[in-house]
């Protein structure tokens, strides 16, 4: 099977692999949920609510950032693989 049929079988999904997979990235993810979990608990409910809100602002501009990066970096591989062609 080639890459095109396997991506248009769905088998091929680079989010899954959109996270480091490494130590480091769980220890950082542990800490951020921490903090995240001591400042709520800070908080008056209305700062609650907005701690809340920005959170899922930031998921969101993540998420925007990671496709643009994906969507660049495909370019990318194209462009170079249209250049090793031409010579």
């Amino acid at each position: 099977m080639d890459i095109l049929e396997e991506l248009w079988l769905g088998q091929i999904a680079p989010i899954e692999h959109a996270f480091p997979k490494t130590e480091e990235h769980r220890q950082a993810l542990r800490q951020v949920e921490k903090s995240r979990q001591e400042l709520e608990t800070m908080l008056p409910r209305e700062g609650q609510k907005i701690l809340t809100s920005y959170g899922e602002a930031e998921i969101q501009v993540q998420d925007h950032a990671e496709r643009d990066a994906f969507a660049q970096g495909f370019r990318l591989g194209a462009k170079l693989m249209l250049a090793i062609q031409k010579k």
